[in-house]
C-alpha cells in the first residue's frame, strides 16, 4: 500500500481557529486524532496536515468547513497513485479535482466535468491568476501515464503530469507552498501501473442536491483504514520521483548491454561466414548500444548522488 496524504489550505482563520474545529471536530470522531495534526499559519490562512491514510476526503473537507465556517481547500494523494481536492466553503462544495488516471472511457460525461477542476473558481478565491494553474487541472489518460518522457504542467515545475506530488507545484502556484517536507509522513513509491484502483464513486461520491436549510450536524468523518507499519520517513518528495526511475534505468542499462552482446555475436558469426555485407549494421548496433549504455551509466549514476545530496540536505 502506497502513500495517503492529506493536506489542506483553510483560509481567513488561524491557527487556534483550526485547533479549536479540529478539537470539536474528535468529540465526533475520534479517529481524527488532533494530537496527530500538524498546522503552520501561511499568508492569509493555515495549512493543515492531517493523518494519513484516509480516504473520506470530501466528507473531511466538507466537516472541516462547516466548522470554521470557511473555505476548505482539502488536497489528497491517493495511494501513491493520484491527487485531487476538495474545495468546500462552509459545508457547500464549490469544486473538486480528480484526473480519473486510466479510467477515462468507463466515467460518465456528466462525472467527468464536475471532476475536471475549475480553474476559475480556484483562481477567484485565491486572488490569483486563472493562466497559472489551468494546465493543472487535467485528466490522465493510460497513455499520458504510459508516457517515458512526461512534460511538466509549466517550466518552473518540479513535477511531471502524470505524478501524485504535482500537488506541490499546483499548491505553490495558489500561495502556499507545501510545508511538511522535512516532517511528510511515510513515502512509499508506487508503480501507477500495479496499483488497484478502486471504484470512482468511493473517492469522489455524488454531489449532494444543494438546500437552503442549514444542516442539523457536521456530517461524520468516516474511520481511517488500518495503519500498516511505518516507513522510513527520510524519503522526500523529489527523492520519490528519483527512486522511482532507477529500476527503470537499470532495466535500460540491462537491454542496452544484451542488445549490444548480441550484435557482437552476430558480427561474428557474419564475419567467420563471409557475410560481410551485413558487418556494417552488426557493428552499427554494437556501436550505439555502447554510446546508449554510457549515457545511461552517467544518468543513473546522477540520480544516485542526487539522492544521497538530498538525504544530506535533509539531515541538516
Amino acid at each position: 500500500m502506497g502513500l495517503f496524504l492529506n493536506t489542506a489550505i483553510a483560509q481567513n482563520c488561524t491557527e487556534s481557529d483550526v485547533n479549536s474545529a479540529l478539537q470539536h471536530l474528535a468529540q465526533k470522531d475520534p479517529s481524527l486524532a488532533p494530537a496527530a495534526c500538524q498546522y503552520k499559519q501561511c499568508g492569509q490562512g493555515v495549512q493543515i496536515l492531517l493523518p494519513e491514510r484516509r480516504t473520506d476526503y470530501d466528507k473531511l473537507a466538507k466537516a472541516l468547513s462547516e466548522e470554521m465556517s470557511s473555505p476548505v481547500l482539502l488536497l489528497y494523494i491517493h495511494d501513491e497513485h493520484y491527487w485531487g481536492y476538495f474545495f468546500y466553503d462552509s459545508g457547500r462544495e464549490l469544486d473538486c479535482f480528480h484526473p480519473i488516471p486510466g479510467g477515462l472511457e468507463k466515467t460518465p460525461p456528466e462525472k467527468r466535468q464536475r471532476l475536471a477542476g475549475n480553474s476559475g473558481v480556484i483562481a477567484q478565491h485565491f486572488h490569483i491568476d486563472q493562466g497559472t494553474i489551468r494546465h493543472y487541472l487535467v485528466e490522465w489518460p493510460q497513455e499520458l501515464l504510459d508516457d517515458a518522457q512526461p512534460s511538466t504542467a509549466y517550466p518552473d515545475d518540479q513535477f511531471c503530469v502524470g505524478n501524485p506530488w504535482q500537488m506541490t507545484d499546483f499548491m505553490k502556484k495558489l500561495g502556499f507552498p507545501y510545508l511538511w517536507g522535512e516532517n511528510a509522513p511515510s513515502q512509499a513509491v508506487s508503480n501507477p501501473q500495479t496499483v488497484a484502483e478502486p471504484p470512482l464513486e468511493q473517492i469522489v461520491p455524488p454531489l449532494e442536491t444543494a438546500s437552503d436549510e442549514p444542516p442539523s450536524e457536521t456530517v461524520p468523518i468516516s474511520p481511517a483504514p488500518p495503519e500498516t507499519a511505518p516507513l522510513p520517513q527520510s524519503i522526500s518528495p523529489a527523492n520519490a520521483g528519483h527512486c522511482r526511475r532507477l529500476p527503470a534505468l537499470m532495466t535500460a542499462i540491462v537491454a542496452a548491454i544484451a542488445a549490444g552482446a548480441g550484435c557482437a555475436c552476430w558480427s561474428f558469426v557474419a564475419y567467420t561466414s563471409k557475410q560481410y555485407e551485413v558487418l556494417p549494421i552488426s557493428i552499427g548496433i554494437v556501436l550505439a548500444s555502447i554510446v546508449l549504455n554510457v549515457i545511461l551509466w552517467k544518468r543513473y549514476i546522477g540520480l544516485k548522488k542526487q539522492i544521497k545530496s538530498n538525504l544530506v540536505e535533509m539531515l541538516k
